[in-house]
């Protein structure tokens, strides 16, 4: 979309804060855009979740805005950055602004607007994503009202000179660093051990038992900058965003369970979703597997809710208000299709595919094929896949049923486009 970088351009040079009712209508002139106005049929949160999980990577512009503010942030932690207008802001009020970012933002409304408005916007992140815990890594203990000790003893001021500024580089992952490393990383002297004491109980006692366990992302981008020169750093703190906002597409999971009556683990429809994206560079076919995956297609039971009236299936099977399993799996008039497909694949692969939804539907690779054919198996299970939902959409309620030889015909097309990709390959 070259949209993004005309509004990340913006969101990068203006250090204001942009109100949600902006945004809003952002997204709705966009949605308004991608469903030519019509009633949207997947819900405008999944499409912005990357495609890895299920969705099609539309942009988050209020995630990219926080990401692009953000930035700035980072660049204040890293030593490493010469730009002018750090050094400005960091000589702004009586104290530098990214010893404020481990602690409750209380607005001064005497410093600087730009560094204060962005503070704000700090203290709307950290609000909003919860990060109240485990931003105190950020903290630094030579001038935070929670550590005392660090207000009281100035020597705790010559670290800084040293590098070691910021809680979070007392640790290597979630373990507190031996005063031996810090020694000898930072050029300590033995007379800080008594200091290096005091910073570890205040860790353990006040720190340790609110940070989450396996870490979070955007404070890790912080924390790397005062080591590290920051790099793609909007990137990296955009998917932390994402990570950290809790859409997901495992109501998607639950209703094809809930249909097929069966049980899939989260690893199981994340790998479904990344064979959607992965099987095949036609972007034609991945549209088509990606939008059977989160059930993009109108059944006779979507019709039945928007019309208040049964609609029978549309292959005249018999069946009333036929879902999403029924149409693609389920209908009697697709088991000899479907199990044409199995006995063809067996023959070419030498490998029996179990008829098992998840592996011809969905898209799981079953664990036991072997690795050589896998390539081919995802290219046949996709075609599979994109005939079975063509003559599905082609049925729509315009035959009184599906003869054998219609059955056959279908089987047909799907043979000849895998020896068309087949040739392809070979080239």
């Amino acid at each position: 979309m070259n949209l993004l970088p005309r509004f990340l351009y913006l969101f990068m040079s203006l250090p204001i804060r942009i109100a949600d009712s902006h945004f809003n209508t952002w997204d709705r002139l966009i949605s308004r855009f991608i469903w030519s106005g019509a009633r949207p049929r997947i819900k405008f949160r999944t499409l912005q979740i990357d495609k890895d999980h299920g969705g099609l990577a539309l942009p988050n512009l209020k995630e990219y805005y926080y990401a692009s503010q953000m930035r700035y942030m980072v660049y204040w932690c890293s030593p490493e950055t010469e730009a002018r207008w750090r050094l400005i802001e960091l000589s702004q009020g009586q104290s530098q602004p990214q010893t404020r970012l481990g602690g409750k933002v209380i607005s001064n409304k005497d410093g600087n607007r730009i560094v204060e408005d962005t503070l704000l916007i700090w203290k709307e992140i950290v609000n909003k994503y919860k990060l109240t815990n485990d931003i105190k890594l950020l903290i630094w203990p030579s001038c935070n009202p929670s550590f005392r000790l660090g207000e009281i003893d100035s020597s705790f001021l010559s670290w800084k000179d040293r590098g070691l500024m910021a809680l979070c580089q007392f640790l290597d992952g979630n373990i507190f660093k031996k005063f031996e490393q810090l020694k000898s990383q930072y050029k300590l002297e033995n007379r800080d051990l008594f200091k290096y004491f005091q910073v570890r109980h205040f860790y353990n006692s006040e720190i340790r038992k609110g940070i989450s366990p396996e870490g979070n992302d955007i404070v890790k981008v912080f924390s790397d900058a005062y080591d590290l020169l920051p790099s793609k750093t909007v990137s990296k703190l955009y998917k932390a965003l994402q990570k950290q906002n809790g859409n997901n597409t495992l109501y998607i999971k639950s209703k094809w369970e809930k249909e097929l009556c069966m049980e899939m683990s989260e690893g199981d429809w994340l790998s479904m979703c990344v064979t959607q994206q992965t099987s095949t560079s036609s972007k034609r076919w991945r549209e088509f597997g990606w939008k059977s995956l989160v059930r993009f297609f109108i059944t006779p039971h979507i019709i039945n809710k928007q019309r208040g009236e049964q609609q029978q299936c549309w292959r005249q099977c018999g069946h009333r208000n036929a879902n999403h399993s029924h149409i693609f799996w389920m209908c009697p008039k697709l088991e000899q299709f479907w199990d044409s497909i199995l006995l063809i694949t067996g023959r070419i692969m030498g490998y029996v595919i179990p008829k098992d939804p998840k592996i011809c539907l969905l898209g799981l690779l079953p664990g036991e094929v072997p690795t050589e054919p896998l390539g081919a198996f995802n290219i046949i299970t996709d075609h599979a896949a994109l005939f079975q939902t063509r003559s599905s959409m082609c049925l729509n309620g315009r035959t009184n049923g599906m003869s054998t030889r219609e059955q056959k015909v279908t089987v047909h097309l799907w043979i000849c486009a895998c020896s068309f990709v087949q040739t392809f390959y070979m080239m």
